[in-house]
């Protein structure tokens, strides 16, 4: 009996562990703001120095900087996350 639970027990935790490790879908961003500065705060890291780049938004100029310890500072306006560096959408 007890073999019984404990067997049942670790199929239970097989299946949670498997839910867990399942992988989100690649998000491909291809030549989009997002992606440009996504860009520069790799190389900002990577690199060990800030990286800014221009982004053209609706006809307005934008500038993000990156810094090395992966923080991005732009314009409010912009709506860039500081610490991840991703678009408010």
């Amino acid at each position: 009996m007890e073999l019984l639970v404990v067997l049942a027990v670790l199929g239970v935790l097989a299946g949670v562990t498997g839910l867990a490790f399942q992988r989100i879908p690649d998000r491909r961003l291809i030549d989009s703001d997002e992606s440009r500065i996504a860009a520069a705060r790799r190389q900002a890291i990577e690199g060990g120095r800030s990286v800014t780049v221009t982004v053209v938004r609706d006809g307005n100029a934008f500038v993000a900087s990156a810094h090395a310890n992966g923080s991005v500072v732009a314009d409010t306006s912009f709506g860039v996350d500081r610490l991840s560096g991703r678009l408010a959408r």
